[in-house]
């Protein structure tokens, strides 16, 4: 299973993995810090050696990390995807109360993990 984080999830993917092992599901987290241009190399191995794949950022589902995932993968590998992201606008706050009332935490990245390797 790989999970495909960027910007601030990556430290909330990396916890997810750690939970998931606990529940002897594997996990390999890939920090995509840079969208543009995309390491469609690394992304395409990556979905080649799980077969499954979660894309988790605090961005729309729709012309962020998820599109340009779906993208390469649909092109070059196709996979099981499970998309953890936002659905619309959101309003300021605290950073933890928002990412849990979005579902952009841990227990909805475990979910998605688990949604994806049923269709695996």
């Amino acid at each position: 299973m790989t999970i495909f984080a960027c910007g601030v999830m990556c430290s909330t993917a990396l916890q997810a993995a750690e939970d998931l092992g606990r529940q002897n599901i594997e996990c390999r987290v890939i920090n995509i810090h840079t969208l543009a241009p995309a390491d469609e190399d690394t992304i395409v191995q990556a979905a080649l050696d799980t077969g499954a794949v979660v894309s988790v950022e605090e961005h729309y589902r729709h012309g962020g990390l998820a599109s340009i995932l779906a993208q390469i993968l649909a092109r070059k590998s196709p996979v099981p995807m499970e998309v953890v992201a936002l659905e619309g606008y959101t309003e300021s706050g605290k950073a933890d109360e928002l990412l849990s009332k979005y579902h952009l935490d841990v227990p909805d990245i475990v979910q998605a993990v688990k949604r994806v390797l049923k269709r695996k």
